[in-house]
């Protein structure tokens, strides 16, 4: 798979300066050529190309590929900016509070019966009980398709040196508007969506911030403890995010691949005790995954954890090994292919990075530096391995026994 990516990532950075029309009729070309050469070599024909003109067909096939997709941004029409329009849209996910204020993120449909590609994301500020009753009574949560009268425009972008670009960073998540709604009569709800995911969500929130309802004064640990477990950080007051960012320790307060390494882990201890067929247990450890990645607020760190689980369990699945590599330039083809503007986000370069950080570099130095103690601790107790270990491991083995005999520690001997 890492063969296969070096030329999507070509093709994804090579987009904005090919035509997108050469790109599109290239595609169907290589693919053309691809199947012929491949079919040739497998009748052993003369005509068949070589194993590396193959390679080199595949790897124009995907750079055509990422070019491709990378080129396809949202066009829509434009949108008068000091009118309120009427949009209709569905909504991704439930309303999402910051204090007094919600989020609505919606994937747009229509703008002034206008067809729109894109998604905006509404903002409305209800300080007034009795506009506040009027929102409940909506009840809004994802899937549901509404119809809002609201001023759009672009995201606000500061113009002061090196200020971090919040329109860049909007529009990487496919946001190109954002808007202030007035008044919650000004949204209608036209039919309702599945709001299953969304009672989950608040069953396990609740759950989670039980304990910590009883007392004003744990209001801060029940922030942190939302923040780590959900990802939900509107709970976290301005002076304890300062101090987290102060201090170096504001990834603790955030989902990450860790806390899905800790959920998957727990699966494959606690259905180890299952009186279950392989599979059976393999296929539950993967729906934990799966579901806790669907439940938290995640972005590409949990993504990559999810897909790199996957790999591993299906790897199992079919009984087949596990390359670290692989699975790693796999879980980055998938992302990528699927939101190439990800390669533009620091949370997919910084959770990359620290895995290659990790896997190539981490991983061979403590096997450099301390692959002899493994090499010793393997079969402590069995005095006959010395003569198999190199010089080093085999020393260490007999001072280590000869150490716990004068101390009178167990030394694990058969």
């Amino acid at each position: 798979m890492g063969l296969l990516l070096i030329p999507l990532l070509i093709g994804i950075l090579l987009s904005p300066y090919l035509d997108e029309r050469f790109v599109w009729a290239a595609i169907p070309a290589a693919l053309v050529t691809l199947t012929f050469s491949q079919g040739f070599a497998l009748l052993g024909s003369r005509f068949a190309p070589s194993p590396r003109g193959r390679g080199w067909t595949l790897w124009l096939l995907v750079a055509l590929i990422g070019a491709a997709d990378a080129s396809m941004l949202p066009a829509g029409p434009p949108i008068p900016e000091d009118t309120a329009v009427r949009v209709v849209g569905k909504l991704t996910k439930a309303p999402e509070w910051r204090g007094l204020g919600t989020y609505l993120d919606l994937e747009l449909q229509t703008v002034d019966r206008l067809l729109y590609r894109g998604r905006a994301r509404l903002t409305e500020f209800l300080n007034d009980s009795e506009q506040r009753e009027l929102f409940d009574k909506l009840d809004l949560g994802s899937g549901d398709r509404v119809e809002i009268v609201v001023k759009l425009h672009r995201p606000v972008v500061y113009r002061d040196p090196g200020v971090f670009d919040y329109r860049r960073h909007l529009e990487r998540q496919g946001i190109y508007w954002t808007g202030t709604i007035r008044n919650p009569r000004l949204i209608t709800v036209l039919e309702r969506g599945w709001h299953g995911r969304d009672r989950i969500q608040k069953w396990i929130q609740a759950k989670v911030e039980a304990p910590f309802d009883a007392s004003t004064d744990n209001q801060t640990i029940k922030g942190l403890v939302s923040g780590m477990v959900l990802g939900h950080k509107y709970g976290l007051t301005a002076k304890v995010e300062r101090q987290f960012q102060a201090g170096g320790l504001y990834h603790l307060v955030v989902v990450s691949g860790f806390n899905l390494a800790v959920v998957a882990g727990a699966a494959f201890w606690v259905v180890r005790w299952i009186p279950w067929k392989r599979r059976t247990r393999l296929l539950i450890v993967l729906s934990c995954a799966l579901a806790y990645a669907a439940i938290v607020e995640g972005q590409a760190p949990v993504y990559r954890a999810t897909l790199m689980v996957s790999f591993l369990v299906l790897g199992r699945l079919l009984d087949r090994g596990y390359s670290r590599a692989n699975t790693i330039a796999g879980t980055a083809f998938i992302i990528l292919l699927a939101d190439p503007k990800a390669l533009e986000d620091s949370s997919f370069q910084m959770t990359f990075a620290a895995v290659f950080a990790v896997v190539w570099m981490g991983m061979p130095a403590s096997e450099w530096a301390f692959g002899w103690l493994r090499e010793g601790l393997k079969d402590f107790g069995d005095s006959s391995k010395e003569s198999e270990l190199s010089v080093r491991a085999s020393d260490w083995r007999v001072s280590r026994r000869i150490w716990c005999e004068r101390y009178g520690l167990p030394t694990w001997n058969r």
